[in-house]
Order: structure tokens, then C-alpha cells, then sequence
């Protein structure tokens, strides 16, 4: 199964993602990264996995090659079959068998992880209560409208389970703690955040108006999501 990110060329997260990569493959899954073909030779040199170049990214929204969401479902349309989608820092803590055993429980809609935030010792981690790192679904049939939300910046974990929300699809996940995450500083502010937002609104033409408006409208979606049928993957 491909687990699909787009790799930061960041040394200051290149041990993380090394990691996290390593992590997948011991998942049973193959990595693989989205990034501008200016970041290419860079990743290359740092990290051993497949790399597939993008003319496409969000700089001018983000002021950094940031891999749009449709990128990566482009992508992770080109392969039959359920695919992963994450973040590329998030750490898997599961045995092939097991994750297989999740995304098979989830195959008529979209599994998801919430990662556990953790400062060096996982056995301390604690969930993160809001955001969402890892999707687990099939691509075909899912078309979402066109925006500039992007990996790695906020308001695009929200797309894919609105979507199938929507879609009147069923989602899951699991309270266990499977996805680990170590702690760093965070890399946009309230402000950056509610640009997405604003664009997420326009996608579907949510009535709003204002900044509050928006975040009582996340709260809600958030609540809705956060019904998701829970699943055992450890035992």
C-alpha cells in the first residue's frame, strides 16, 4: 500500500522524517513524496525513497513549495486500491498485519489518524485534540473541488473527511496510539489559518462571514467527524 506525503527539505526536520519514513516501512507500506522539482536533488541526497516531481505547489498562497491536496489525490489516483496520505513526521506504530487490519475495516470509506504529541519519550504522549495526520482510503471516486489547501498547513485535514462526510460515507479511527509525533514549534499562526479556512468556505460555498463564524463552523465539523466508529488495531 502507498503511503503518500510530501517531504519537507528542511535539515532541521530531515531526523523526523527519516523516522517517520522508516516507520511506515516497518507498517507494511511504501513511501513515496510529492515535491517541486526544485526540491528534488535535495530530498534525493537525505532521504531513500521514491520521489515524483511536481510543477504544481501553493507558493504564492504559502511563500514555500507547499504540495496542494489535489496534487497528492492525483497522485494516489494513479494506483489501484486503498492508499495512506500523511504528514510526513508522523510516526506508525503498527506491525503489516495490523495496519492491514485497520484499513481493511475501513474499505467502503475513510480511516483516519489522530496523532499522540509526544517531546522525546512516546510512552508520555498525549492526543492531539484537533488536529488529523493520516487518511487511509480509496481515491477513486473522490473529487474534491478546486482550492489552493495544502499539506502541512492547517484547514486541509478537515477536506477529505468533509468530503466523505458529504458523501454520506462512513468514517473511522482508533483512540490507540498508533501515530506518533514529536513535538516542534508550529509553523503558522491563527491568521494563516483562517485564510484556509476562508478557502475551504469558498469550496463549498459555507455561509462564513466572519472569523468566528468559521471556527464555530470547524468546532461543528470537528464534533461530527470525531463520531467516527472507533476500531481496534493492537489487539
Amino acid at each position: 500500500m502507498l503511503a503518500l506525503t510530501s517531504l519537507s527539505p528542511d535539515p532541521e526536520r530531515r531526523e523526523a522524517q527519516q523516522e517517520a519514513i522508516q516507520s511506515w516501512r516497518a507498517a507494511g507500506l511504501t513511501p513515496q513524496t510529492l515535491n517541486h522539482f526544485s526540491e528534488c536533488a535535495v530530498l534525493a541526497h537525505d532521504y531513500d525513497l521514491d520521489i515524483i516531481m511536481s510543477a504544481r505547489t501553493a507558493m504564492e498562497q504559502c511563500g514555500k513549495h507547499c504540495m496542494p491536496i489535489n496534487a497528492l489525490l492525483a497522485r494516489l489516483a494513479t494506483t489501484a486500491g486503498q492508499s495512506v496520505l500523511l504528514n510526513s513526521d508522523l510516526v506508525l506504530r503498527t506491525s503489516p498485519a495490523q495496519f492491514a487490519r485497520f484499513a481493511a475495516q475501513c474499505v467502503d470509506g475513510l480511516g483516519y489518524l489522530v496523532k499522540y504529541n509526544h517531546t522525546g519519550d512516546e510512552a508520555q504522549a498525549v492526543r492531539e485534540p484537533y488536529g488529523i495526520d493520516a487518511f487511509v482510503f480509496d481515491p477513486s471516486g473522490i473529487s474534491l473541488g478546486e482550492a489552493h489547501l495544502s499539506l502541512g498547513q492547517p484547514v486541509w485535514d478537515y477536506w477529505l473527511p468533509y468530503e466523505f462526510m458529504r458523501l454520506n460515507k462512513p468514517l473511522y479511527t482508533t483512540d490507540e496510539p498508533i501515530a506518533l509525533h514529536r513535538r516542534h514549534p508550529q509553523t503558522w499562526d491563527m491568521a494563516r489559518w483562517d485564510d484556509f479556512a476562508v478557502e475551504f468556505c469558498r469550496v463549498y460555498q459555507l455561509d462564513s462571514p466572519t472569523a468566528v463564524d468559521r471556527l464555530a463552523l470547524f468546532r461543528g465539523i470537528h464534533a461530527a467527524l470525531n463520531r467516527a466508529q472507533r476500531l481496534q488495531v493492537l489487539a
